[in-house]
């Protein structure tokens, strides 16, 4: 399979989400220095204290389980730690996802996103190659996360 074989594929039987990018080089006008922390529930970065961008991508995707052995994939409680469910998701090598940017399962209508219907966390990234290294897709790891209150807000951005 070529990389163009594995678009034409997304564009047959993917699905769009909404990818929420970190710009690690600017902070959100919600982070405050003195504490290291952002609002939970900032319109403008969903609480990561990044400025962001709202990216619509194409994606395959399936629900499965996290292996505990995955570095940043499991959440840690008072009684030790678990898998999270998880959604695995297949993307084209157009955009890079990055472990930290949030993926949004929105409900649409026609060309516009909607409403916020489960948000996830990518915890980790899996670059799979093709023959001579040339970089077919990624498989994204991705833990859910509490939709907060406001967080639709963020959608008008779109």
């Amino acid at each position: 399979m070529s990389p163009f074989a594995f678009d034409a594929l997304l564009h047959q039987y993917g699905r769009s989400v909404i990818y929420v990018k970190r710009n690690l080089q600017f902070r959100c006008s919600c982070y405050v220095e003195r504490s290291g922390e952002a609002t939970l529930n900032c319109y403008k970065c969903l609480g990561t204290g990044y400025v962001t961008e709202l990216i619509k991508w194409n994606v395959r995707s399936r629900q499965g389980n996290i292996p505990l052995s995955m570095p940043n994939a499991f959440e840690f409680t008072s009684m030790g730690h678990f898998g999270n469910e998880a959604h695995i998701y297949y993307s084209a090598p157009s955009l890079t996802p990055a472990i930290g940017d949030y993926v949004l399962e929105v409900q649409w209508d026609k060309e516009r996103p909607m409403r916020i219907m489960q948000k996830m966390i990518i915890s980790f990234v899996d670059p799979k190659m093709f023959e001579q290294n040339e970089l077919l897709f990624y498989q994204s790891y991705a833990r859910k996360m509490v939709v907060n209150e406001g967080d639709d807000h963020i959608l008008q951005r779109y």
